[in-house]
């Protein structure tokens, strides 16, 4: 069954090989959407796909360093 994230991730110090880092494990897990920067310096994911590789995707997300926020639609 196809279920949508949007989150939020911030914290010190985001740059473009976090963003680069992000959409790889998106792309690895099969899922589809948009990453860009925030004006505020945070890191906006919404993705799409098969609920069980969002789980893993959001897994991932959360080992990270930086506060992570989402919702699964």
């Amino acid at each position: 069954m196809q279920k949508c994230i949007d989150s939020t991730i911030s914290g010190r110090n985001l740059d473009h090989d976090y963003l680069l880092w992000i959409k790889t494990h998106a792309i690895r897990f099969g899922l589809k959407g948009v990453t860009f920067f925030k004006n505020d310096g945070s890191i906006k994911v919404v993705a799409e796909g098969e609920e069980k590789n969002l789980l893993f995707f959001i897994n991932k997300l959360k080992r990270g360093r930086y506060f992570f926020h989402f919702s699964l639609l």
